[in-house]
């Protein structure tokens, strides 16, 4: 946890997502804007996907950086990449899908579904305590691989199921 005799607190680990994801904004603005002017612009399933794939990548970092500290301590630096790519791939999935239903539920339910995604935030929320909690019983590779495939299946899902239901959305409000 030390880098040049400076101690990095553990909760400044946790904080570097959020960090990233108010810092990625405008990048991805930029980015989205220069695809689009280029008509290349992902639509919000491929955005939803793109977020998978960073996470998955994001954790893999953190392999790599277990793999090289061999069995010595991982470098700080490796926590820290893993966490600024999954804010970014955050960013890449919440306000898309938030977009995605506001503007495709019917005005009727439109509340409720967006309620529905902040309640599928918490159960999230409530997955990853779970798994931190079985941190101990598992290498940490095992730990980490486990937590690069489930953001792998977000994106395979995607790929496996992404243009049906982008045929779906562009035919009819959700």
């Amino acid at each position: 946890l030390s880098i040049g005799g400076f101690t990095i607190p553990v909760p400044w680990f946790q904080s570097v997502d959020s960090i990233a994801s108010v810092l990625a904004v405008p990048l991805l603005f930029v980015i989205w804007k220069w695809q689009a002017s280029r008509k290349g612009e992902p639509n919000e399933l491929q955005k939803i996907g793109t977020g998978a794939w960073i996470a998955t990548a994001s954790h893999l970092l953190l392999l790599a950086g277990i793999f090289l500290a061999g069995d010595g301590l991982v470098h700080p630096v490796w926590p820290i990449l893993c966490g600024l790519g999954m804010g970014i791939g955050f960013m890449y999935l919440m306000p898309t899908l938030l977009g995605l239903v506001s503007r495709g539920a019917p005005a009727r339910f439109n509340s409720t579904m967006m309620g529905m995604i902040y309640i599928s935030v918490f159960v999230a929320n409530l997955v990853v305590g779970w798994l931190g909690g079985i941190y101990e019983s598992m290498s940490p590779t095992e730990y980490w691989l486990m937590h690069a495939a489930i953001a792998a299946a977000g994106g395979v899902l995607i790929l496996l199921f992404g243009k049906k239901l982008n045929a779906i959305l562009s035919y009819k409000t959700i």
